[in-house]
């Protein structure tokens, strides 16, 4: 891991995304509640809504542009960064906490969320 490599031992860390529809997130890596957050994102933009922006005739887009609305929807609820304290080397994540990276292009089919650190 980078940090590991890093010379910097204390101060804080942000994390990034670059891609609208990712998010970061820290919360327990627990496979009950990541189902949960699931299906909790699926109901509030679910991939079958009409949003304008999967009206692709109407915008000058790829040939392969995917509807994905809902994607960029479920992202915006969460976050694309997350700031962690750094302490002696190691990330100082609370006892149950994990730092999770979604993508929600297609989680109608198999959503991922996935846990990146311990």
């Amino acid at each position: 891991m980078l940090i590991a490599a890093a010379p910097i031992q204390d101060g804080q860390v942000l994390l990034f995304s670059r891609h609208t529809t990712t998010a970061l997130a820290i919360n327990e890596n627990e496979a009950r509640l990541l189902e949960d957050i699931k299906v909790y994102l699926r109901k509030l933009a679910p991939e079958s809504g009409h949003y304008l922006h999967n009206d692709l005739h109407l915008r000058d887009v790829p040939e392969d542009e995917p509807i994905n609305a809902h994607s960029h929807l479920m992202a915006m609820t969460l976050s694309t960064s997350e700031v962690i304290p750094l302490v002696q080397g190691k990330l100082a994540l609370g006892t149950y906490q994990s730092l999770c990276f979604s993508s929600w292009m297609d989680l109608a089919k198999d959503g991922v969320l996935s846990n990146l650190c311990t």
